[in-house]
């Protein structure tokens, strides 16, 4: 985890007054027999945050944690996304995450070009060149 979130949390952990880091302003409702969420006044808040900062997306909390998976597999690979998303398989990653179009290069062209600085790079040069000539057949 993120050291300055660490931070903050034992900073939350220290108020609380209950098992819970971060504590809702309203009780619990046990008995309800409609969906009740404590922390329905933040999550409110968040989403007209969200909205005032132009996300239009019917679920803009789903939003919030599409672009933070964005921002781990774009940093830290998609592994990193998957386990912090906690998906439980890799493709459910892997078909949000991924890209199938973008290409992918070996960066090894310059090794068919390369110009010989010396004798040993002459023997590697010929053959290149003879791998160079093959592949170009194919």
């Amino acid at each position: 985890m993120d050291p300055d979130l660490i931070y903050l949390l034992r900073s939350y952990s220290t108020r609380a007054t209950g098992p819970f880091v971060i504590e809702a302003r309203r009780s619990p409702k046990h008995d309800a027999v409609y969906q009740y969420y404590q922390c329905d006044e933040i999550f409110q808040r968040l989403i007209a945050w969200l909205r005032l900062h132009g996300v239009r997306s019917q679920k803009p909390l789903h939003e919030l944690r599409k672009e933070f998976g964005s921002l781990i597999n774009g940093r830290y690979g998609i592994h990193a996304a998957s386990r912090a998303l906690r998906h439980s398989d890799i493709r459910v990653t892997s078909d949000r995450y991924t890209d199938s179009r973008a290409q992918v290069t070996t960066g090894l062209g310059f090794l068919l070009g390369a110009k010989p600085t010396n004798d040993f790079k002459t023997e590697h040069n010929e053959e290149s060149t003879r791998t160079a000539n093959c592949a170009g057949m194919i």
